[in-house]
C-alpha cells in the first residue's frame, strides 16, 4: 500500500473539482472528490468512479445539454 497525498483542482467544462489522491493501490487512486459548484464531496474507489463521478457532475449541471455520443442512443441510418 502506497500512501500519497496528491491534491490538484481541475476545471471541467465550467465546473471546479478538487481531488484528494489518498492512496494508490491494486493500479488505481482512492480518495475525495469535492464538486466545489455544487458543494458536494464523495469518496471514490478507483480512477473509474472518480470518472463517472466527474461525468455525472457535468450532466446534472447541464441537464443533459451535451452532444456526447453514449451507448444509449439511437442508431443513425446512413
Amino acid at each position: 500500500m502506497s500512501r500519497g497525498h496528491m491534491q490538484d483542482s481541475i476545471q471541467l467544462g465550467g465546473s471546479n473539482f478538487l481531488i484528494r489522491i489518498r492512496f494508490r493501490q491494486n493500479a488505481s487512486w482512492q480518495g475525495t472528490i469535492h464538486w466545489l459548484d455544487g458543494k458536494e464531496s464523495k469518496n471514490f474507489r478507483s480512477m473509474l468512479e472518480m470518472v463517472t463521478l466527474i461525468q455525472e457532475a457535468l450532466d446534472r449541471q447541464e441537464k443533459g445539454s451535451q452532444n456526447l455520443r453514449s451507448w444509449s442512443s439511437k442508431k443513425q441510418s446512413s
